[in-house]
């Protein structure tokens, strides 16, 4: 009989890379990753013993487990995200991350439902003038407060905000939300998809499209908004029993007339507006509140920068300072409040003590009548996550059974159904490839500077030239229009950003769409039946037939020494394609911005000893950034260029990594191919014929 596989089985299936057939256990075979016993109660007997410590448990991943038990599946998505980041091969950990991504999706559409039942309180329009019809308890009108400013420096434009907010301490309060990362009882979608997320200490608050507004807290019942009438709400929080907003209409302040970039309080009863500030107060970096005040900013390209500080009370604006430039981020930290603008950070001292903000006075939640997790239920996921530790499909099966018999929710019982084909697959002859069976070697940060350790291969002794034959112009996006084709038998193949994880036609389908949280990037065929795989471009697997030879953690290589901080985002030198000769590795290093906010540090080959991890050699820098790079007898024939830097096509030593020779080139070399004395060089706009001569 052939089972109905959930969504979440066939998304841990598709990750695991198991599209070979799949037969029943009868087999127990030598070698890592193999079947190994594990004693688990008979759920026939209705008693569940919690099994002994497994060698992947750690507290964290534990305190996941729990997590995901309790319902808990944004804190259960987190933890397991940060596991399987930590431990790429813990399959019980990506079994339960599919898991609580599938549950949360699930439960998504039946909170939808319930949420859109509840009363819905529409935001009035605003005017544009300031307004106040009832002051805001418990604030206190007349409050005094200083804003003096502590420091305040241009950066540049492009400068890390992460590395601003790691460097004082601050943690954003707004983000653009994956579906994990919404509250649990948020859906995904209400009418529109969630767009923004606004959290705060007591609560949290869910922008859907342009319109809606869902306050949601443990515990509490949800609130919802329309505020469809605004101008774009770019911020939002609960204060005691008020809403306020931060609306401002992206674009120029006279293009409306003047009458945007209000913060506006409104009732959380019945929705009233309480008070309404002078216009222009408030733009795309949010505000912060104290006890009794707002701190908010404004600016846009030509238009007045400032800071203001407004009554939490009635909205008065009551002081303003100059800013460089427009904030993009507004964060409080004690008596300071951080700003981030373009291109500046200032720090400013609020005085006298500012009090933090009053705590949202949400309604309480009516008792549900949710089920609890018994003893029986959390046992068998216990026991279901010891049998994958131990990779034993029958020791699963069991608990899955236990499950059911607990009457624990089917989706719950459901999440290890794909864990558990896979190793009954991985337990038979038809195995498919297991990038789990060993734990990720990872490589030491390599020199930026050519190095040779010990040679790759025999001593080279020839120094072929290269000369260039014909070339003829090429369709500048064919490697678009090939997007999607079929692959050929022994021929790599590379994903785009946006198929990244998905396999083309024609691709061997048993190769994993994701190894840890990174996705598949490449596929290299090698010589023998070796392929190369390259994840995210920080991981590189070497299999040989269906066994994972190694997997190389190349995260102390994305980064180089010097980096223009203005372009570090951009300045990754990812892997991105390899050969196996040997047991040698030839990878190359490619990626990246320009060579100068690099400090010269990318476009590398490296020669890597599979066996052991070591670096034989390294090639200078700016020597490879094509696509593909060709091998032949003792060389490598590698091609860098980007934009207007110098495009050439390299001869390089196997043995040592040495440049034996450059040829020039018109534009930057995307793909190489060799055959015999023959190179193909597939420009950006060309197509380039070369010849080896001795």
């Amino acid at each position: 009989m052939t089972r109905a596989l959930s969504p979440s089985v066939l998304s841990l299936f598709v990750l695991l890379g198991c599209g070979g057939p799949i037969r029943g256990a009868q087999e127990d075979h030598a070698g890592p990753g193999h079947v190994r016993p594990l004693t688990v109660a008979d759920p026939a007997s209705g008693a569940c013993a919690e099994p002994g410590t497994s060698s992947l448990s750690s507290p964290e991943r534990d305190a996941a487990v729990e997590a995901f038990i309790a319902g808990n599946l944004r804190q259960a998505t987190e933890k397991l995200e940060a596991r399987v980041k930590a431990a790429p091969n813990d399959i019980a950990a990506q079994a339960l991350l599919v898991a609580s991504r599938t549950r949360a999706a699930l439960a998504s559409k039946k909170t939808a439902q319930a949420i859109e039942r509840l009363d819905t309180k529409r935001l009035a329009a605003l005017s544009g003038a300031a307004v106040t019809t009832k002051s805001l308890g418990p604030a206190t009108a007349g409050a005094t407060i200083k804003i003096d400013r502590v420091s305040d420096v241009s950066v540049p434009v492009l400068a890390s905000t992460d590395d601003w907010m790691k460097k004082n301490g601050l943690t954003a309060n707004t983000r653009f939300p994956r579906p994990e990362d919404l509250p649990d009882g948020a859906p995904q979608a209400l009418g529109a998809r969630a767009n923004r997320l606004f959290s705060h200490a007591d609560h949290e608050i869910v922008r859907y499209g342009d319109g809606i507004l869902l306050v949601t807290a443990p515990g509490k019942t949800p609130l919802v908004f329309d505020s469809s009438a605004l101008h774009e709400v770019h911020f939002a929080q609960v204060v005691g029993r008020a809403l306020l907003v931060a609306s401002w209409r992206n674009g120029y302040a006279k293009d409306v007339g003047g009458r945007t970039g209000q913060i506006a309080a409104y009732s959380i009863d019945h929705g009233a507006l309480l008070w309404a500030s002078e216009p222009l107060v408030t733009s795309m970096g949010g505000f912060v509140v104290t006890r009794d005040h707002v701190v908010t900013g404004y600016g846009f390209t030509a238009e007045p920068d400032n800071l203001f500080a407004l009554e939490l009370a009635t909205g008065k604006t009551v002081q303003k300072l100059t800013l460089r430039s427009g904030p993009d981020y507004i964060l409080r930290r004690g008596d300071r409040v951080f700003v981030r603008t373009y291109d500046s950070e200032a720090v400013f001292k609020l005085s006298p003590d500012p009090g933090a903000a009053p705590p949202a006075e949400l309604p309480a939640l009516a008792a549900a009548g949710q089920a609890q997790m018994t003893t029986a239920t959390r046992c068998w996921v216990h026991n279901a996550v010891a049998s994958i530790d131990a990779r034993d499909p029958r020791a699963l099966a069991r608990a899955i059974e236990g499950l059911k018999a607990s009457a624990a929710d089917p989706d719950l019982a459901g999440a290890f159904d794909g864990v558990q084909l896979f190793l009954e697959q991985q337990s038979t002859a038809s195995k498919a490839i297991d990038l789990t069976n060993v734990v990720a070697k990872r490589l030491p940060a390599p020199p930026w500077v050519y190095k040779l350790g010990r040679a790759a291969t025999e001593p080279v002794t020839t120094r072929p030239k290269l000369v260039q034959r014909s070339s003829a112009p090429a369709d500048p996006v064919r490697s678009l229009r090939r997007r999607g084709a079929r692959v050929e038998p022994g021929q790599p193949f590379f994903l785009a950003p946006v198929d990244q994880g998905q396999l083309p036609p024609g691709a061997r389908p048993d190769i994993p769409g994701t190894y840890g949280l990174e996705t598949l990037r490449a596929a290299i065929p090698s010589k023998d039946d070796r392929l190369v795989l390259i994840y995210g471009g920080r991981y590189v697997a070497v299999v040989k037939g269906s066994t994972a030879e190694v997997v190389l953690d190349l995260e102390a290589w994305l980064v180089p020494p010097r980096v223009n901080a203005e372009m570090k985002e951009f300045s990754v030198s990812d892997a991105t394609y390899g050969v196996v000769e040997g047991g040698v590795l030839y990878l190359a290093n490619g990626g990246g911005s320009y060579a100068k906010d690099m400090g010269g540090s990318k476009g590398y080959v490296s020669a890597i000893d599979l066996a052991t991890g070591e670096l034989l050699w390294r090639s200078q820098p700016l020597v490879m950034n094509a696509t593909t790079f060709a091998s032949i007898d003792g060389f490598l024939i590698t091609g860098y260029g980007f934009t207007a830097e110098p495009d050439n096509l390299f001869l390089l030593r196997k043995d040592t990594g040495e440049v034996v020779t450059k040829l020039p080139l018109k534009s930057a070399p995307e793909s190489i191919t060799a055959g015999g004395n023959r190179v193909r060089v597939e420009t950006y706009d060309t197509s380039v014929e070369v010849e080896i001569l001795p």
